[in-house]
């Protein structure tokens, strides 16, 4: 027989008969203080900081935090929850923090110190003495060789900690605040005294970045061109090492030539490709003027240094600077929100422009400036309507010398007598001719015609002289400044008159001008001051500048819609409608209708004139806008000739100007687009222009029309859609036919189809969308313009146009 061995109990095996806390225990009273139980303490293992898994474990903190935020609750609310204790939930923070400060060291250079290789070791490992009885020589390999400094354009931080007075450790700190929360939870008589250590460890800790200094990366420079800052993140991508600074553009990737295509602002020597092939030349030393040599080192001129994104973001903060700088030193730029005048000496101010004397001595009695209020560089990036302001405004004259310094342009007028205007254009040709060596590189001069004006003739982004003797530009003559060595004032190549002779730098204007000279440019000014029509109601540069900002909304002239009738050969632009309860292509602006249709104006000037007199109303509400879009139904009134209009369509789709009574203009008829409840069920109709009628009659449904009164600004009856009706067509190829409603056919699916009968008789069809009810069985309520929306043969034109002959005859 066999002898029984009885197995050892494992002594680190819990005891089945005592009873243990679980480390997730969520019950606070069970505490080691007041209850007999004894808290499991069984080994675990736990994991490293940065060890295998803890992005999952950081992506649970971070669940954490969300949580909280989602919920409304404190964080150690949801951190007992999840992680079941205070002390995890802090261990899981101490590890964040570990690794974020491993991170932010990767960037640093490797190579510290002389030691830097043999000082490296684990973290959380105790550092390692180093012997200074043997002092070692650093050895020079490239891959320790500290390079050049380059500035960074983050943010960067450095903390200055005192040996004697170091703060407390991120650990520690941790530590200390887990044991003021549990404190606090089990209602310990210590909580107050742990609270108060607590803050006093953060008091000790300061201001956490005390010296950071952040930089705001701008996105586009002072010619509206996106800045290349690189493709990477906030933190540096890999520099590029000393054998690989110069890169072959055959090595890059398609996405990042689109991308450097793109972003076109940068370094000269990275965008500008002449200044590219200037760097390579100047930095070869054998180069030759010879055409083999150039061609057996085309591929090296074309490489191009590589930068890295931190020298690309800090070129894009320093030009933003440059920038910045020069607007807030320009002396022609309103300061302070429009707030602070500019220095020049203002004549006349408008909105787009202003009209200042020179500040030094002028040429001849009259000379003048005439600058933008925006700051341009060159006049070629003003926009239409600032030259319609300057044309308003002899001979005008631009130079451009710099365009790095970005200085505010502006354009000399220069009145000239009679006998000498003829004389100009000879003058200013010989001497462009001749201020340029004989092997300049582009046209000595370049002359402005009708086909080729100064604004299609000469490019903002070279240096130029430009002068013309037209306000149109279309004759004068350009001239491309090659060297800064010639005179290109202009006051040197005119004809001389009797005036004495000066130099330019005789400044005499600013804030000390004469104020005879300047009382007498006002007096003989005054009679072509058009701005003195806008002193009723001020424009000033503050309220321009409250625009939206943006790309500029433009309509060419030949893409304006048919319906407006204009001539092809008028103009390049359109006045683009503002917005307003019409599409853009069913409405039609106050411009329009005052100029082009009852002949009230000759220019938009005059235009806005009028409508900054507030005598122009559109509904019973006055409209100061110039292209505010009135459409179908709407009622323009003139209080101060007493004139009311009502805008229909004709027969053949074009807007009508229908003259009406002013008992007609009272009212407008509106067609119901939808029926609905709005908020707190409240019932409302919306109408074809955009309004919102609340509480209707019951009766009305979509397609009726309400006739609404527009003194009152409410619904006084509506109009049935039924057969009988008196119905317009506001679409489609009947456009403008007015009869009454015989038919309507429906077609699930698809279109339904109305079918009228003209007063001549004859029947046509168009679709349910199209049709406008303006009266019942009986009558119209509205009068109808010439026709009666009756649309004639080809063949019954043309005997009304022979009739129309013969009695003029």
């Amino acid at each position: 027989m066999g002898e029984r061995v009885k197995k050892p109990r494992d002594s680190k095996r819990p005891s089945p008969d005592e009873l243990a806390i679980s480390s997730r225990e969520l019950n606070p009273s069970l505490a080691p203080q007041s209850h007999p139980l004894k808290e499991d303490s069984q080994p675990k293992n736990q994991p490293s900081y940065g060890g295998p898994g803890y992005k999952w474990r950081l992506m649970k903190l971070q669940r954490t935090y969300e949580m909280a935020e989602q919920r409304g609750v404190s964080v150690e609310v949801v951190a007992m929850e999840r992680y079941g204790s205070m002390d995890a939930f802090n261990e899981a923070r101490a590890e964040r923090q570990f690794v974020e400060d491993r991170d932010g060291s990767m960037d640093r250079s490797s190579s510290t110190s002389i030691h830097a290789r043999g000082g490296f070791r684990r973290p959380g490992a105790p550092p390692l003495s180093t012997s200074t009885s043997r002092p070692t020589k650093p050895t020079a390999s490239p891959s320790t060789t500290k390079g050049p400094s380059i500035p960074r354009v983050l943010p960067t931080a450095t903390k200055a900690e005192s040996a004697s007075n170091a703060p407390m450790s991120v650990d520690a700190l941790n530590k200390l605040e887990a044991n003021v929360l549990r404190a606090e939870l089990m209602g310990r008589p210590d909580a107050a005294q742990l609270r108060a250590e607590l803050e006093a460890a953060r008091e000790g800790q300061g201001p956490a970045d005390s010296s950071e200094r952040v930089e705001t990366v701008p996105v586009v420079d002072g010619f509206g061109r996106l800045y290349d800052i690189g493709s990477s993140s906030a933190s540096d991508a890999a520099r590029p090492s000393k054998r690989s600074k110069v890169q072959d553009e055959e090595t890059e990737s398609l996405s990042e030539l689109v991308r450097q295509e793109k972003f076109s602002a940068g370094r000269a020597d990275q965008k500008d490709a002449d200044a590219m092939l200037a760097h390579q030349i100047m930095a070869d030393q054998g180069f030759e003027n010879d055409t083999d040599y150039m061609d057996e080192e085309a591929k090296r001129f074309a490489r191009k240094r590589m930068r890295d994104d931190t020298m690309k973001r800090q070129f894009a903060v320093q030009d933003f600077a440059r920038t910045k700088r020069a607007l807030d030193e320009c002396p022609f730029c309103w300061q302070d929100d429009g707030v602070t005048p500019p220095s020049a000496t203002i004549v006349s101010n408008g909105t787009c422009a202003y009209l200042a004397l020179p500040d030094r001595e002028p040429l001849v009695d009259g000379h003048c400036w005439i600058v933008p209020m925006q700051h341009h560089v060159s006049s070629l990036d003003i926009d239409e309507n600032g030259w319609t302001e300057i044309r308003q405004s002899m001979v005008f004259f631009e130079t451009v010398l710099s365009l790095r310094q970005q200085k505010h342009t502006y354009l000399e007028a220069i009145p000239l007598p009679n006998d000498v205007f003829p004389q100009v254009p000879a003058y200013f040709r010989q001497a462009l001719s001749e201020v340029e060596s004989e092997w300049a590189d582009h046209t000595q001069v370049i002359e402005f015609s009708e086909a080729r004006p100064f604004q299609h003739s000469m490019v903002s982004r070279l240096p130029y002289f430009m002068i013309q003797w037209d306000y149109k530009g279309q004759r004068g003559y350009g001239h491309v400044i090659e060297s800064l060595h010639g005179q290109y004032t202009g006051r040197r190549a005119g004809p001389q008159t009797d005036e004495p002779t000066f130099e330019d730098g005789d400044h005499v204007g600013g804030r000390g001008f004469p104020s005879y000279r300047l009382d007498a440019f006002r007096t003989a000014w005054a009679p072509f001051d058009w701005t003195r029509e806008l002193t009723s109601y001020p424009l000033t540069f503050a309220s321009t500048t409250a625009m939206v900002r943006g790309p500029k909304h433009h309509l060419k002239h030949l893409a304006a819609p048919s319906s407006w009738m204009l001539d092809k050969l008028s103009g390049t632009y359109a006045p683009r409608p503002s917005t307003g309860p019409h599409k853009l292509r069913e409405a039609l602006p106050l411009v329009i209708l005052l100029r082009n249709r009852l002949k009230y104006a000759l220019t938009g000037r005059e235009v806005q004139c009028i409508t900054m007199q507030r005598i122009i109303k559109v509904d019973n509400k006055v409209r100061t806008d110039p292209t505010y879009p009135t459409g179908f139904q709407d009622v323009v009134s003139i209080d101060k000739s007493g004139e009311h209009f009502r805008i229909l369509y004709d027969v053949k789709g074009r807007f009508v100007v229908h003259r009406i009574t002013a008992e007609e203009a009272q009212f407008k008829l509106l067609k119901v687009k939808r029926v609905q409840l709005g908020a707190k069920g409240v019932p409302q109709i919306v109408t074809h222009d955009g309004r919102t009628l609340r509480y209707p009659d019951p009766l009305v449904r979509v397609n009726d029309t309400v006739k609404f009164d527009l003194v009152n600004q409410k619904m006084v009856d509506f109009i049935k859609f039924d057969t009988g009706a008196h119905v317009m067509v506001t679409g489609g190829r009947n456009i403008g036919r007015a009869g009454q409603l015989i038919h309507l056919e429906r077609h699930h699916g698809g279109f339904d189809i109305v079918h009228i009968r003209d007063p001549a008789g004859r029947e046509f069809s168009t679709r349910l969308s199209n049709i406008f009810v303006i009266g019942d069985s009986e009558k119209r309520w509205i009068s109808m313009p010439r026709g009666g929306g009756v649309k004639l043969t080809i063949t019954e034109e043309r005997d009304q146009r022979r009739k129309r002959d013969e009695l003029a005859a």
